[in-house]
């Protein structure tokens, strides 16, 4: 399994708790403001596209191989809108 940390701002995390990922696990206050939801995976790709849905209001803070992805998938969208 792997350990999954995301950081939601404050303004999405009434929407976030009603839209959970099914692989959610739990959670606690972040650093500032804003909320720490846990999950666990057998793969990163399954949380992807719902991470990527919430737009800048989701930070994977780990494992860095999400953070990568997320990287990766926020260039091309550059590249196609602009």
């Amino acid at each position: 399994m792997r350990d999954v940390r995301i950081h939601f701002a404050p303004d999405v995390v009434r929407w976030v708790r009603e839209r959970q990922h099914y692989a959610y696990v739990g959670e606690h206050a972040g650093s500032g403001a804003g909320i720490v939801m846990h999950y666990q995976l057998q793969d990163l790709a399954e949380i992807k596209p719902w991470l990527l849905s919430w737009g800048a209001a989701a930070e994977p803070l780990a494992p860095d191989e999400l953070r990568a992805m997320v990287r990766d998938e926020a260039h091309k969208l550059l590249e196609i809108l602009t």
